[in-house]
């Protein structure tokens, strides 16, 4: 049988992922927020800033429902939006083709794809597949990297002059210490 963890045990390692995210992604002033989610099924775990659960602002909404535009492109539709289901389905893109139905959705705001490309993570010689998505209303832009069994999650603010290409090699240099430490 499992052992229970307390509660106090499980908020301060999800506190200390939280500080990890704050000093990888966001000290360095290239990303506005950040967040750690599991592979397997997209959910996430930890946000930053720390801070009052700011990043969570910034990163994670629970399961709601939007008005999209059907495939005709005129009929409105309701969809159902499961933040965490959205996202493994960006984790598992092999190409643009994959990309979620109807977007990628971090924090009740819908992210277009723009891009994904696979980088090589040189220091532990592995391929980190890199997807980049956009806001425009919020001028905001999402990196999002599979390290292993995580996903990391980037958020850049072109207001506060950050651009997703600082972002990329934050959120790389983050995603080889996952994977040397076995995640």
């Amino acid at each position: 049988m499992a052992e229970e963890v307390p509660a106090g045990e499980v908020a301060a390692e999800d506190n200390a992922w939280g500080q990890a995210i704050e000093e990888w992604l966001i000290s360095a002033g290239v990303c506005e927020a950040g967040a750690l989610a599991n592979r397997e099924d997209g959910a996430m775990y930890a946000a930053a800033p720390v801070a009052g659960d700011a990043g969570w602002d910034k990163v994670w909404k629970d399961d709601y429902q939007v008005t999209v535009l059907a495939e005709d492109g005129v009929t409105e539709q309701r969809a159902d939006i499961c933040e965490a289901a959205t996202l493994k389905q960006v984790a598992d893109m092999q190409n643009m083709d994959d990309r979620p139905q109807h977007g990628l959705w971090l924090a009740g705001r819908k992210y277009v794809i723009t891009g994904r490309e696979v980088l090589t993570a040189t220091s532990v010689n592995a391929e980190v597949p890199v997807v980049q998505a956009a806001n425009k209303e919020t001028k905001t832009a999402a990196v999002i990297a599979v390290a292993g069994s995580q996903i990391v999650v980037a958020i850049t603010n072109e207001g506060k002059g950050q651009k997703p290409p600082n972002a990329i090699n934050a959120v790389m240099c983050f995603a080889e210490y996952l994977i040397n430490e076995g995640y």
